[in-house]
């Protein structure tokens, strides 16, 4: 049959494919039996199409099983993922696992015994450099399975959430495709990851030596280091600072602070007085002990340790003496106010945030996180840009994103002169800036807002639309994205679960 040929030829196929390679069969199919999927799943062939509805069911998965065992006989769950990797990832996500479904009904005896791997995370890294070295190419879930490792993917999945957590919290970003991908949330949550991994605030060359598509997406978007972390309030999580420290640096810059202060200065004296990277750079050298850091540059007679051996007990003790004198809730910044900013790397070292260790104590009412109450919605926000850009980028032609002009940054900018701006609601034409300050702009002949939720109404401006996502939902399906449109109404209810919950509309 001409539909095999076809799989074995290039793999699972869709509707676009079928298409592409056999348009005439693709349409005497849809003509004769409505779809090339129901002509599929009624010739036991659902095995090697995948429908952008993802509309699999406990039969369908049993009848996929059985087709490809039929096919090849004793497959494993590696050998399942990259002959159907739908089929896969429903039984992985929804049915508790591809052996367990097995299992539950009758066909363990189609797959073959698992390998045992025993993995840890130095088995999976010296794995994951191998196969690039090998293959010359960025290392994803095709390539693992292909080289017999599928199991590293899901073992990084149940381990760390997802196998992109996995590249990123263990450096390998150079060896996937990955590098490409780099979002506001992933450099937010990384500069916060290296803060506690660094022991206290860092310079920003570590994230331009160690990661270098994260320095870049930053500058690019932004302008720069110092933008972004206005713009997110990192401020204390990074010192702005270009010096590369060395031992001859730092010890020059060890006894500059003993004549400035006057006398033998200590880590969390050199951390509120600007010499954060020296202190940062003696308790690295030290493995963890500022005072050993110190020793080993000979610095002895110029710094002296008053290391705290901070408890839960003590923290408290020191929070209710910081909310006597200031009279009302704690924000960060208050901690370095306060001179206790190791306090505050104790807290976020062993709470992972310091709202976290408010909460902990059923004391979250004593801190405010300013500008991260929003963060919520700020990450609906990106999720729906990332979403639209998706979108865009297979509609339109000659699209750019994230491009300065001056002072302003539209979301997207298609043919030079139409502008695209992302929001969660239409409404936010009455309450952001957006259109009054694009619009100024003699490059922008015409703007879109594009809206997730809300209503076109009457705004009298013929320079600007408003554009519902929903009214692409058909061209993305023509062009085989289902699973888009799907990922738009997703997003839509847990924002009309947010508001539900909050009591209150969102207009941004």
């Amino acid at each position: 049959m001409e539909l095999k040929n076809q799989y074995e030829m290039h793999g699972i196929l869709n509707a676009t494919t079928v298409h592409k390679y056999k348009g005439g069969m693709a349409k005497y199919i849809e003509k004769n039996h409505g779809s090339i999927s129901a002509f599929c799943d009624a010739n036991g062939l659902s095995y090697l199409f995948r429908s952008n509805k993802n509309n699999w069911t406990e039969e369908k998965a049993k009848i996929g099983l059985q087709s490809i065992y039929q096919e090849v006989g004793l497959f494993s769950t590696s050998e399942l993922m990259a002959r159907n990797s739908g089929l896969e990832k429903y039984l992985r996500t929804k049915a508790g696992g591809v052996r367990e479904f097995c299992e539950k009904n009758g066909l363990s005896h189609i797959l073959k015994k698992p390998k045992v791997h025993n993995w840890t995370a130095e088995k999976a890294l010296d794995i994951v450099k191998t196969i690039h070295k090998e293959y010359k190419k960025p290392v994803g879930i095709n390539l693992l399975t292909k080289s017999g490792y599928g199991g590293l993917y899901q073992w990084a999945t149940k381990q760390y959430g997802s196998y992109k957590e996995f590249i990123i919290q263990h450096e390998l970003i150079e060896y996937t495709s990955y590098q490409n991908n780099w979002t506001d949330a992933l450099c937010f949550r990384l500069i916060k990851d290296q803060f506690i991994l660094n022991g206290g605030v860092f310079n920003p060359e570590i994230i331009k030596s160690k990661y270098k598509g994260a320095h870049a997406y930053i500058y690019n978007k932004h302008g720069s280091f110092e933008n972004f972390l206005n713009t997110y309030d990192l401020q204390d999580y990074v010192e702005i600072n270009n010096t590369i420290y060395t031992d001859e640096i730092v010890q020059t810059k060890i006894k500059e602070a003993f004549t400035l202060f006057g006398e033998k200065v200590y880590s969390s004296w050199l951390h509120e007085n600007g010499f954060s990277g020296t202190a940062i750079y003696l308790t690295k050298i030290g493995e963890g002990s500022f005072i050993n850091g110190a020793i080993k540059l000979g610095l002895t007679d110029f710094v002296i340790s008053r290391h705290t051996d901070w408890t839960e007990e003590l923290v408290l003790e020191k929070i209710n003496e910081m909310l006597e004198k200031k009279g009302e809730a704690l924000i960060k910044a208050d901690f370095v106010n306060y001179k206790l900013s190791g306090m505050r790397d104790w807290i976020i070292k062993n709470y992972g945030g310091i709202k976290e260790f408010f909460e902990k104590h059923n004391r979250a009412n004593d801190f405010v996180n300013m500008k991260h109450i929003g963060m919520e919605l700020w990450a609906f926000g990106l999720q729906f840009e990332e979403l639209a850009k998706e979108a865009i980028e297979l509609i339109f032609e000659h699209v750019s994103y994230n491009k300065w002009i001056d002072n302003v940054r539209p979301d997207f900018i298609i043919n030079e002169d139409l502008w695209i701006d992302s929001k969660l609601s239409s409404f936010a034409y009455f309450t952001d800036d957006t259109v009054k300050k694009y619009t100024a702009r003699h490059e922008c002949k015409e703007l879109w807002l594009l809206y997730l939720r809300g209503h076109k109404f009457n705004h009298g401006r013929e320079d600007v639309k408003l554009i519902d996502i929903k009214d692409w939902y058909v061209d993305l399906i023509k062009l085989g994205r289902r699973d888009l449109v799907e990922k738009f109404d997703d997003l839509r209810e847990k924002v009309y679960e947010k508001e539900r919950i909050d009591g209150k509309r969102i207009h941004i």
